[in-house]
């Protein structure tokens, strides 16, 4: 049964419900005890730290990396000014996230920078005067 959110302000629990043993204890129980245990699984090697360790089916790898190979719509791409009046080409984070999501499944993925480095630098020369 759905309430709107005022209606549930107004409702108090029964004491009589909130005897030990009761369906209202027992469920408040369980989620506690699998609250707890969602906490502490990442620190005992739960299911977070095997996270991109466990390998994909022949199948699902077929499957992924024929997803991977395709070229990208332009839908899927987006184009801004750049330096000397060119136009760039980039994908949107939102798109991007998308086809994440699209090919590896919803928490199927993660990102992280794995390396950030500096290429390039202008420095302008300073002028004695």
């Amino acid at each position: 049964m759905k309430r709107r959110l005022g209606e549930t302000m107004d409702v108090k629990p029964d004491p009589e419900e909130m005897q030990e043993g009761s369906g209202l204890q027992q469920v408040a129980t369980l989620v506690a005890q699998q609250v707890a245990a969602a906490l502490v699984a990442p620190l005992t090697g739960g299911s977070a730290a095997r996270f991109g360790r466990v390998a994909f089916g022949a199948q699902e790898q077929e499957s992924v990396n024929a997803f991977l190979h395709q070229k990208l719509g332009k839908d899927s791409l987006a184009r801004r000014p750049g330096p000397g009046g060119r136009k760039l080409t980039y994908i949107e984070s939102c798109k991007a996230i998308e086809l994440a999501n699209r090919a590896f499944g919803f928490n199927g993925w993660s990102c992280h920078i794995v390396e950030c480095k500096e290429e390039y630098v202008r420095v302008a020369a300073a002028v004695a005067g």
